[in-house]
């Protein structure tokens, strides 16, 4: 079992050129400070737009570079939130372009030299970031990797990060179950009321009744998250009341 310790860990976390990748990269930041209680001065978010290439690297050498001013050998968690080909950061957007994608191989080189280390990719095809980390000898024995996806498959806004802290709040390993697109659990059913109504629409004039099916049914998009590596989500975990 790998001794844990919370002030020995720093976290950065990267968001692609959209604003729903930093809404959510704040969301989990929110988490880290409020209920994983990381030291918010241990935290740094940046974001992505023109340039994103550069941004990544340039942002993480420097983050690394500041940690290991203040701790020898410093452990540190990495998310990113964002756009994402196979086997590398970066999609079809305008600004991150496949001009200005990065291979995970490229930046897996910069974690080398730090402590351990857990990198949570919420990107499509994340899980060819596996592959890569493998490659450079960043897995099994060194630190973790948890993706959102499949090298093959694409990847859902929040679910996967819902999922993620979902599991943290109740103080358990994430577990890398297949997540849908849309999930429906039941339907409302509308009944028309005694007394005639003309020309309404609003379902407030009508009494409504929930129905549960007996199995949910899924559609859309089908994502199968990995996970990799070292045990080390306890240092993610929600703290009790008496921690």
């Amino acid at each position: 079992m790998v001794e844990i310790k919370k002030d020995d860990w720093y976290a950065l976390l990267i968001s692609g050129d959209e604003p729903r990748f930093a809404q959510e990269s704040t969301y989990f930041q929110n988490f880290l400070t409020n209920e994983a209680r990381f030291n918010p001065k241990n935290i740094r978010h940046i974001i992505c737009t023109h340039h994103a290439r550069d941004c990544i690297l340039e942002g993480t050498q420097t983050f690394i570079n500041l940690a290991k001013e203040l701790t020898d050998n410093p452990n540190i968690l990495f998310l990113y939130n964002g756009h994402g080909r196979k086997g590398s950061f970066g999609g079809e957007r305008n600004f991150f372009s496949i001009r200005t994608s990065l291979k995970y191989s490229r930046w897996a080189k910069l974690i080398r030299d730090c402590g351990k280390y857990i990198f949570i990719n919420d990107s499509c095809h994340s899980g060819s970031s596996i592959k890569a980390f493998e490659k450079q000898g960043l897995l099994p024995n060194k630190g973790m990797v948890i993706t959102s996806s499949a090298t093959d498959e694409l990847s859902c806004d929040w679910k996967f990060l819902n999922r993620l802290i979902k599991s943290y709040k109740n103080r358990e390993p994430f577990t890398n179950k297949e997540i849908y697109e849309h999930e429906l659990i039941g339907r409302i059913i509308l009944t028309s009321p005694k007394e005639e109504l003309e020309d309404t629409i609003s379902a407030a004039f009508f009494d409504q009744k929930e129905e549960l099916f007996d199995k949910p049914i899924y559609s859309g998009t089908i994502q199968h998250p990995q996970k990799r590596g070292l045990p080390l989500e306890e240092i993610l975990y929600s703290l009790k009341p008496q921690d």
